[in-house]
């Protein structure tokens, strides 16, 4: 076979991964910790996405506050069994169903199945030669201890790229520091940090989570200036690769398809599926009228619904 389709060089990097119930309870210690770090805290409502369980032992999250879904999205559930609390999910809740019957809609999931067989030949031609670009560019390593120096240089990225995209908020320092401090304490988390071959600068990071059979991507940041390196590409297939010689991971997944069609391409170029699974959405009384309203494209969205291009 072609090696472009059978070799790309990649560091071999030791992620952590644990149990859902594991990666939870850490959560739920922490306290300051939202689910995913990118959905951040609030002087207003706190911090809303610590998980918690239900009366039959699921473990759920708040996606925004008051709409929730299972800590382990691929786990089909019983509609009978799935109740997390009403204050927790005044809006709402989704999950999987067990089969199309007890569904009432679909939720389209960027799904990467058999990670343990994925490599090169799962990519598109021009994102392999984005990937060896990176990997030449950039060297790919581990966080593994609290150093202020990188904190302070992967603060001034995430700003960097707040400002350019319009997405979030730069942070304070000291709740910069803080969480990434507890992010280096929970189980199943890693920060994966890329540096300029050359120069030794810090040029991006991805702080990725690795629980039950499922690798998560959570945020990924990379400057304005250092954009031209393939970071991106460096940082997601290293993910991937490692991800994959854990024992017992099955699959990546890279969040629910979005309307940002850019977004989806690359995914698609990575190796990612838009995969369609039957689906259970319960919303509260009231809003599903008002999620028809004033939130359509949102509710197609969450329910599997989109215009083919």
């Amino acid at each position: 076979m072609d090696t472009e389709l059978t070799t790309i060089e990649t560091p071999d990097i030791q992620l952590n991964h644990c149990s859902v119930k594991e990666h939870c309870t850490a959560l739920l210690r922490l306290q300051k910790l939202p689910f995913w770090w990118y959905q951040q805290t609030s002087r207003l409502y706190g911090n809303p996405f610590i998980p918690f369980q239900d009366l039959n032992g699921t473990w759920w999250y708040q996606v925004k506050p008051g709409f929730c879904w299972p800590v382990d999205l691929y786990e089909a559930i019983d509609p009978a069994k799935a109740c997390p609390c009403w204050t927790r999910s005044f809006i709402g809740y989704q999950f999987l169903a067990p089969d199309s019957a007890q569904a009432n809609c679909s939720l389209v999931v960027n799904t990467l199945h058999h990670l343990p067989e994925y490599g090169p030949a799962r990519l598109s031609k021009d994102r392999r030669k984005k990937i060896r670009k990176g990997l030449k560019l950039c060297q790919i390593e581990i966080l593994t201890e609290p150093e202020d120096s990188v904190f302070e240089a992967c603060r001034a990225i995430w700003a960097d790229l707040s400002r350019r995209t319009g997405w979030k908020r730069p942070l304070a320092q000291s709740i910069f520091h803080n969480q990434w401090r507890l992010l280096l304490e929970c189980p199943g988390t890693t920060i994966l940090l890329a540096r300029d071959s050359e120069t030794g600068q810090i040029v991006g990071f991805y702080i990725v989570k690795v629980i039950g059979d499922t690798a998560y991507g959570d945020t990924i940041s990379v400057p304005t200036d250092k954009l031209t390196l393939n970071v991106n590409d460096a940082l997601r297939y290293t993910f991937l690769i490692n991800a994959g010689k854990i024992p017992g991971i099955r699959r990546a997944c890279a969040a629910i398809r979005s309307t940002l069609s850019g977004l989806e391409t690359f995914k698609s170029s990575i190796g990612f599926t838009a995969e369609p699974y039957p689906a259970r959405l319960v919303l509260r009384p009231g809003v599903t009228i008002l999620m028809k309203t004033l939130f359509q494209k949102q509710y197609n969205r969450m329910t599997g619904v989109f215009e083919n291009k």
